[in-house]
């Protein structure tokens, strides 16, 4: 079982301490005629190996911890880190370290990316905003700021049945009225262009 343990108070009060420091430090870059316009956030997990008891096993084979670590790629300045045990993979929770490294950025910096190693990373984020469109989009009311588990139950857990009928694709949806509204709003906002197949 794996699980990140939230930081205590002490230690959230830290990454305020290193939020004032990389704003002080992008300052001196300023002061000095090297203003950072731009910031490239670059996250991921990194292994630390480790023979205590306590450590968990991680993905390489080894015992260890894994810590999420956010850095300012053109600055080479840490934003925002998270202990964790080695059996946490990186694509657990990577959201939260991400907004804590955007928020740490000073008022200064005009352009901002982002960069994860990992392809699952990237797919989660296209996934987050293809959903944040669609609730904006093809949604009402309360059911636009439904929370994921909510959102799947209103439109991607819905029973349904694909026929086929002389080349013409057929989706028979055993649900509400409700339902199929909320699914032909999305094929009208988001229309794929399809073709007859034999």
């Amino acid at each position: 079982m794996n699980f990140i343990f939230p930081s205590s108070q002490p230690v959230a009060a830290l990454q305020q301490v290193q939020s004032g420091l990389v704003r002080r430090i992008a300052r001196l870059y300023d002061k000095a005629g090297q203003a950072q316009r731009i910031a490239t956030v670059d996250q991921d997990g990194t292994i630390i190996e480790s023979h205590k008891e306590a450590a968990y096993g991680h993905y390489e084979e080894g015992r260890g911890y894994q810590p999420m670590v956010a850095m300012w790629a053109e600055a080479d300045l840490v934003l925002a880190d998270e202990f964790r045990d080695g059996n946490v993979p990186a694509k657990q929770d990577p959201l939260t370290r991400a907004k804590l490294a955007f928020a740490a950025l000073p008022e200064t910096v005009t352009r901002r990316y982002f960069r994860g190693d990992s392809a699952w990373f990237k797919i989660a984020l296209l996934t987050y905003n293809v959903i944040s469109a669609i609730k904006a989009l093809c949604l009402e009311g309360e059911e636009r700021t439904a929370r994921m588990k909510r959102f799947r139950l209103l439109l991607i857990h819905v029973a349904g049945r694909m026929n086929r009928n002389n080349c013409v694709m057929g989706l028979r949806v055993c649900n509400n009225g409700a339902a199929l509204k909320r699914m032909q709003a999305v094929w009208r906002v988001f229309a794929l262009p399809t073709q007859a197949t034999s």
